[in-house]
């Protein structure tokens, strides 16, 4: 999934620190469309590697209600270790079209569901995240 890298960096600190943010512009809100979004917090784990976690509530999933879906976001796809991989699978090639492509966005990639997908509450350091507004 891609995304304006404007619109990313408009909508996370690169602190270190978890920082909710709004997703209601970007390619991941269609998500909220069948389930109430309950938090959405992105976290730079490196300088290479920041995760972005999307709570929902879906009833139907009751007792653990809280679906959590990561995405791990690539800023800089060229450090990847399979950039010519990806570049080739693309029908591209790495030149001035291909790296000005990269400098305009950013590409959310969904990890797979794991046994954590499904929770009954958000957790703690979640909720302080959430209510540290204001």
């Amino acid at each position: 999934m891609l995304m304006p890298r404007r619109e990313w960096e408009r909508l996370i600190e690169h602190q270190g620190k978890p920082v909710e943010i709004d997703l209601s512009r970007t390619p991941i809100a269609a998500l909220t469309k069948e389930c109430q979004l309950e938090a959405a917090v992105a976290q730079r784990h490196s300088e290479t590697q920041v995760v972005l976690d999307v709570y929902r509530n879906d009833p139907k999933d009751e007792p653990t209600p809280i679906n959590v879906d990561r995405y791990t976001v690539w800023e800089s796809l060229p450090s990847q270790r399979n950039y010519l991989d990806v570049v080739n699978s693309a029908s591209t090639e790495d030149n001035s079209n291909m790296r000005g492509f990269l400098e305009d966005y950013v590409f959310l990639v969904k990890e797979p569901t794991s046994d954590s997908h499904w929770i009954s509450e958000l957790p703690p350091h979640i909720q302080a995240v959430v209510h540290r507004k204001g």
